[in-house]
């Protein structure tokens, strides 16, 4: 019978020498080890700042040249944008808990009552402080569509 795969695969070395580089990140001498950071400034060059439109050949000889070339072994150091993103979207989480969960799970349980510019009776001050009003008191609103994510009313039943 006839084999239909080939019995030995040139594939791992094919995909090395064609993506060789000409500085090695990876030296045979054991007593100068890098460390991930000092990799990454020597491999800045050659990283790209995003693998987006890469076809799937193309990210897997990234990831190959990423892992075995330049030693990164952790993926968020693959592309300049994603090393920039993972900080950022660090601090983009902090910034969002602060916002929202912080008042609601550390605040409000403390205090027994929300902070003032939380409070409903301050909505309309609040919004006039940063240049625009939410709501006027003939019921027509500034801006249009608002109706669809309304504010908390700052009419009282008496006023309307």
């Amino acid at each position: 019978m006839k084999r239909t795969v080939p019995a030995v695969s040139f594939t791992t070395s094919h995909r090395a020498l064609m993506i060789r580089l000409s500085k090695t990140m990876l030296s045979e001498d054991s007593h100068h080890h890098l460390h991930h950071r000092e990799r990454f400034r020597a491999a800045w060059d050659d990283i790209p700042t995003f693998t987006l439109g890469y076809s799937n050949k193309q990210q897997w000889e990234h990831v190959w040249k990423m892992r075995y070339f330049f030693g990164l072994r952790a993926s968020r150091y693959f592309s300049k944008g994603k090393s920039c993103l993972v900080p950022l979207l660090s601090l983009t989480s902090l910034y969002l808990f602060f916002r929202v969960p912080f008042y609601t799970f550390c605040y409000l349980p403390y205090y027994q009552t929300w902070p003032d510019f939380a409070k409903r009776e301050n909505a309309r001050a609040y919004a006039q402080s940063f240049g625009y009003d939410v709501w006027c008191p003939d019921g027509k609103f500034v801006r249009p569509y608002f109706h669809i994510n309304a504010p908390m009313f700052t009419m009282t039943l008496e006023d309307l």
